[in-house]
């Protein structure tokens, strides 16, 4: 966050006071180029080729699961295409627009596709330093506008050189794209994990509940050796209709998405502020209505405390005997 009357940011590395310059990225780019207009084919084992799809939606790391090679014939000079350190590339069409990958020479020999655009970072600035700023809001809010069409979406090269940054010395950025690119490290380390802690999740699914008409699972925990009971989701909770009465304010309206208190702003006046469904700690919400963010016959159980959700949402009680 930069401070309003100078051009500094709030949080600085010691030593650092000049003022921040503001540039467009296209003052901070070599040149920007057009990438292959080739398909895709088996890997040939040396050369890599990078689309919009191959770069990943989270970390922004180029995705070497499906590996392919560009159609071309390498006997022929195509090192323009070819990417190099420094080279940051920039989805320019569909939903992934303004999308961006920076180039890791780990990745190998990456030639990059048509449907993106490569800018190569000027020696005066820090390439990891630009590529941080495609990650912020004000970069996301710049694609969001410059991308309108009548049709797809869209950014070309002279559009994004518009895009303005605001740029320290360069032993500042390098300072700052360091700390940063640590983080982004850190992430996809833990991302990792949780892949695995996904994967590992659904193989205990599948042998702690019983399979195919079984009654008993294939692993379980010492002690515990009868048959499981087959009962209906019926026999266990029952649905209930509880409108807010208005006991519960817009400060207790819960995300069922996500299950935290989320504050609705579409949620204007007390009369429509009624029409929501108390949902207490413990219940189970069921929406299932096909058009709506969940996959028909999801449930969710409420882990947080009492509040109140969306009347699209059916809430089931536990039944206690």
């Amino acid at each position: 966050m930069m401070n309003t009357n100078k051009k500094t940011p709030k949080l600085r590395f010691k030593g650092f006071t000049d003022d921040w310059e503001q540039r467009q990225l296209g003052e901070c780019m070599n040149s920007f180029a057009y990438g292959l207009n080739a398909a895709a084919k088996n890997y040939d084992g040396m050369h890599k080729y990078i689309r919009i799809t191959d770069i990943d939606d989270e970390t922004h790391n180029f995705i070497q699961s499906n590996l392919t090679s560009p159609d071309i014939d390498f006997n022929m000079d195509v090192s323009d295409y070819k990417l190099n350190v420094g080279d940051i590339v920039f989805a320019r069409t569909g939903a992934s627009v303004g999308k961006t990958y920076l180039y890791n020479p780990n990745d190998g020999d990456l030639y990059y596709a048509g449907f993106l655009i490569r800018g190569k970072v000027k020696e005066d600035c820090d390439a990891g330093f630009i590529y941080q700023n495609t990650l912020t809001k004000e970069y996301d809010s710049f694609i969001r506008i410059t991308s309108q069409r009548s049709g797809q979406p869209g950014v070309n090269s002279k559009e994004y050189a518009t895009f303005r940054l605001n740029i320290p010395c360069k032993d500042e950025q390098e300072k700052i794209s360091k700390i940063l690119n640590c983080l982004d490290e850190l992430f996809t380390l833990h991302q990792r994990k949780l892949e695995k802690l996904k994967l590992n999740k659904s193989a205990l699914l599948q042998k702690l509940f019983p399979q195919n008409g079984c009654t008993i699972p294939e692993v379980r925990f010492k002690g515990f050796t009868d048959a499981w009971e087959q009962r209906k989701f019926s026999d266990l909770y029952e649905k209930i209709s509880e409108k807010n009465d208005l006991s519960y304010s817009l400060d207790k309206i819960i995300s069922v998405a996500n299950m935290y208190y989320k504050s609705d702003a579409k949620v204007s006046n007390e009369e429509y502020l009624r029409t929501y469904n108390i949902f207490r700690y413990g219940e189970i919400a069921f929406e299932g209505n096909k058009s709506k963010e969940f996959t028909y016959g999801r449930f969710v159980e409420n882990t947080i405390g009492d509040g109140i959700i969306s009347h699209v949402f059916e809430v089931f009680r536990p039944i206690t005997k």
